[in-house]
């Protein structure tokens, strides 16, 4: 009885050190696969090109009636599933256009049409749920002004290019988007973006423009290219 009691209690010491190895193996092979996939995906390069709506917050107009485009182009580095670093460089034509008619002007205001094309570095996260084809991002921009034209509207029928407010904008401004992406094809896709400004361009007060914010909503394509 003693010898079958150490024989049972001997298998069964057998059978969880191998139940042990083996799941020890299953393991290290999931890692194994994990690290692969990991390293293969780590690092994902994108282009896209968008075509943008603009508007200026205080330049005294309303609507995104302002037809730009932005054209960019980065890096997604994967930090785990589904997380990502977003690096990348954009450029935007961005602005706000001239009143129509002078009849809607309103005395002692200043409205002003707007070209603002401005160059920016990105940083920020992307989540992409696994096996999904949809991904949402959102980024912090430094972004330097590459140019600035204005013209200035105000109620007797004058308009004028404000030298003196060109010379007085900041050269650089802080801004956030925030980007929703769809997958057509394995590399392909379609996004849609919002782009809002953080900083106040105008350093000294124009007439009565006191604040100088742009904005835009964009709609655009990619292209994916995984290592």
């Amino acid at each position: 009885m003693k010898i079958a009691i150490r024989i049972i209690g001997l298998s069964i010491c057998v059978l969880m050190l191998c139940y042990s190895a083996n799941a020890q193996s299953s393991q290290r092979e999931d890692r194994r696969k994990k690290v692969k996939i990991s390293q293969k995906e780590r690092f994902t390069f994108y282009q896209k090109l968008g075509l943008l709506r603009s508007q200026v917050d205080g330049d005294n107009m309303t609507g995104y009636d302002k037809t730009g485009f932005e054209i960019g182009a980065g890096v997604n580095y994967k930090l785990s599933r589904g997380l990502f670093l977003n690096l990348g460089l954009q450029y935007n034509k961005l602005g706000s256009v001239r009143p129509t008619e002078f009849e809607d002007l309103i005395p002692g205001i200043t409205e002003l049409g707007t070209d603002i094309n401005a160059f920016g570095a990105q940083a920020g996260f992307m989540f992409r749920p696994v096996d999904k084809k949809i991904f949402i991002s959102n980024s912090i921009l430094f972004n330097r002004l590459t140019k600035f034209r204005a013209e200035s509207y105000t109620f007797d029928g004058v308009v004028e290019t404000p030298f003196e407010l060109e010379r007085s904008l900041r050269s650089s401004f802080l801004s956030t988007e925030f980007v929703f992406g769809l997958d057509l094809f394995q590399n392909f896709g379609i996004y849609a973006s919002v782009f809002i400004s953080f900083s106040n361009l105008i350093e000294i007060p124009y007439n009565d423009l006191r604040v100088m914010r742009p904005y835009h909503i964009g709609i655009g394509a990619y292209y994916r290219i995984i290592p």
